[in-house]
């Protein structure tokens, strides 16, 4: 007898066990989809956050960059005649270097005359602007950048995708994460006289992105 009372009550634990459960498991889960919705929307804002953090750094630097491209530009056209900078090269070198050294962004500044061979070259080396040697100086005319840049009309500009510098036709070591900004030369008669480009260092970039989202994702 005392058996099969045992067995009534835990049979009726059971049944009161089981209707408890479904209404509880409902409740469960249905905290457990706030607290996962909750959790995707806050990352699907800091994502939606860093994408318009990083439009924006991009743009702001651009902007800079295409500025400096323009300034060379006019002020470059200034020295030009006839001739690519003939009788004024050394103080054009002078005046780049400066500019490389005050902005201590682009790896080189190069210009170049309508057949592709670089007239003059600034290295930063490390933050110690210089100008590269004659026979140092090389033919781009293969390069796919002098190919667009050459082709543009006064007043537009060139900007490449993210790429490594080459030098020699040989990616360089450590790799350089590079932007290519330029431009046409037009001397004071309207003519087409060269081209100038601006490496860009893109590693400023990558790391005020990386800035950028890492201030909202720690937030």
């Amino acid at each position: 007898m005392a058996s099969t009372e045992k067995n009534i009550l835990i049979k009726h634990f059971l049944k009161t066990f089981i209707l408890w459960l479904i209404p509880l498991s409902g409740l469960f889960s249905y905290v457990w989809f706030l607290e996962y919705n909750k959790a995707f929307n806050n990352l699907k804002n800091k994502e939606s956050i860093n994408v318009i953090l990083g439009q924006r750094a991009v743009k702001d630097l651009l902007v800079e960059r295409i500025s400096d491209l323009i300034t060379i530009t006019q002020l470059l056209k200034l020295h030009t005649e006839d001739e690519l900078y003939a009788n004024d090269s050394d103080h054009i070198a002078d005046e780049l270097l400066a500019f490389s050294e005050i902005k201590g962004v682009y790896d080189q500044i190069r210009l170049l005359d309508l057949s592709g061979k670089e007239f003059i070259r600034i290295n930063l080396n490390e933050g110690q602007p210089s100008r590269a040697p004659r026979k140092q100086l090389q033919n781009k005319s293969n390069r796919y950048y002098f190919k667009e840049i050459v082709s543009l009309s006064e007043g537009e500009v060139f900007i490449s995708p993210l790429d490594l510098n080459v030098e020699h036709g040989v990616i360089e070591q450590p790799l350089k994460p590079m932007i290519r900004l330029g431009a046409p030369l037009y001397n004071q008669q309207g003519k087409k006289s060269g081209i100038l480009l601006l490496n860009y260092l893109a590693q400023n970039l990558l790391n005020k992105l990386s800035k950028s989202t890492g201030n909202v994702q720690n937030r």
